[in-house]
């Protein structure tokens, strides 16, 4: 009885104080030490409350782990240890390994407390091996950052005993704790990195990372709410009315309707989606490439497959194009394949008056000329379109035709029979549309 209490005495001793497992049986070799990190989530909800399993896992190899460093990124938050109750359960798991000792494999179970004692740190973590009433031994860890930089903790061990691959060690952190919310996901769609740094006894690190992915944002109610996406993109909605999640969705080719007659800045088409109940007028940022389009606009797919500019501006510090819209579909940000330039009368009219003002039994010769880097471009694709100043209705089009350095389209307004107002005038090439768009008055 007395040999076996020993035994069993160096058991408990052996498990409890190599808490991030393994040690070496074999003449160390840097290739053998192959620790594997997973992460799992119970949620993927912008700003829940999730519970969050990390597991470490060696299946083989002769060098074992001596150290762990956690790097949580930016956009998820612990709660402080100072709003927890003294004791508080921050974690739970196991650690399994096969004692060489015993010549057989252990399952211990491991459990984080919290501790008051924050030694000015966010949080003070008490790591306890074996029943956490009676723990075998209390290992310190202590966590440090903020939402805005991201998290560290770290996982050492004291001594170094006998244990072999395969060794897994688990812990699965609680969202909520003591019904308060003690790890919140991030409010932005992102891809977001996990890191654990591996460090062997001889010193050999490893670095293995994970991703989770947030696929949406949150959207709370409120007026002029803004939901932001990583990579500089983001939908400002009018109102709010009911929250929920807004979703980017991005495309490296073009929608099925096809290219428009611009240059795609930065590879990306963009469409948003969202559960939230919202009114427009929205607002849609999105980035561009300030070299290969140094003079972007912003595009919307719009009914009858057409490429609408609703560039409204461009923010050149940080390379953002923004544009006001009443729907959703698809978006690009991208620079005109042509330049336009409105010739008299039309040009001779603005310099008179923005809005031009015009005669409503009047035919208005509508001159302009499209141009590219070897100049003067001729298409039989190009139109000339009205539309409703106040929201845009679209009323009529008429067709421009190519002559030998201009075209011309002839607006009969007496035809379109348009009451007193302001309309817009823009020309259309192809599938998508041009500015400056003029603005002309009835009179």
């Amino acid at each position: 009885m007395f040999l076996q209490k020993i035994i069993n005495f160096i058991l408990i001793f052996t498990i409890i104080f190599y808490l991030p497992l393994f040690v070496v049986v074999k003449p160390i070799l840097a290739e053998t030490f192959m620790p594997a990190l997973s992460i799992t989530s119970s949620d993927i909800t912008p700003n829940s409350n999730p519970d969050i399993t990390l597991t470490t896992v060696q299946p083989e190899g002769d060098e074992v782990l001596s150290q762990i460093l956690f790097s949580i990124p930016a956009g998820w938050d612990f709660v402080a240890g100072s709003s927890l109750p003294q004791d508080a359960e921050i974690a739970y798991g196991t650690f399994t390994a096969f004692v060489v000792e015993v010549n057989n494999t252990m399952t211990v179970p491991v459990t984080i407390r919290n501790d008051k004692d924050l030694q000015d740190y966010k949080a003070h973590w008490k790591i306890l091996f074996g029943n956490p009433s009676s723990p075998y031994v209390t290992l310190d860890s202590f966590l440090d950052g903020d939402i805005s930089k991201g998290h560290t903790f770290t996982i050492s061990r004291a001594y170094n005993f006998t244990l072999q691959s395969p060794v897994i060690f688990s812990l699965t952190f609680n969202g909520i704790i003591s019904g308060i919310p003690a790890l919140t996901s991030p409010l932005i769609q992102g891809n977001y990195n996990w890191t654990a740094k591996y460090t062997s006894p001889t010193n050999v690190e490893i670095t293995r990372i994970k991703t989770l992915t947030i696929p949406g944002t949150a959207t709370p109610t409120g007026a002029n709410v803004t939901a932001s996406f990583s990579g500089g993109s983001s939908i400002t909605f009018s109102s709010v009315t009911t929250d929920g999640v807004t979703t980017q969705t991005t495309l490296t080719t073009p929608p099925s309707e096809g290219t428009g007659q611009f240059q795609l800045s930065g590879g990306l088409y963009f469409d948003f989606n969202s559960s939230a109940k919202f009114s427009c007028p929205c607002t849609v940022t999105l980035p561009y490439d300030p070299v290969e389009t140094p003079n972007p606009r912003i595009y919307h797919l719009e009914d009858g497959g057409v490429w609408i500019d609703v560039t409204a501006s461009v923010d050149t510090v940080n390379n953002t194009v923004t544009g006001v819209v009443s729907s959703f579909s698809w978006y690009a940000p991208g620079q005109p394949n042509f330049g336009l330039e409105f010739k008299d009368p039309i040009s001779a009219l603005l310099s008179i008056s923005d809005p031009m003002q015009i005669n409503s039994n009047r035919t208005l010769p509508v001159n302009f000329v499209l141009t590219d880097s070897n100049g003067f471009v001729s298409r039989d694709d190009v139109t000339v379109q009205i539309l409703d100043n106040t929201n845009n209705g679209f009323i009529g089009e008429v067709t421009a035709i190519a002559l030998k350095n201009h075209y011309k389209a002839n607006l009969s307004l007496k035809e379109l029979n348009l009451a007193s107002g302001i309309y817009k005038l823009r020309v259309k090439v192809g599938n998508t549309t041009y500015t400056p768009v003029v603005l002309f008055q009835l009179i």
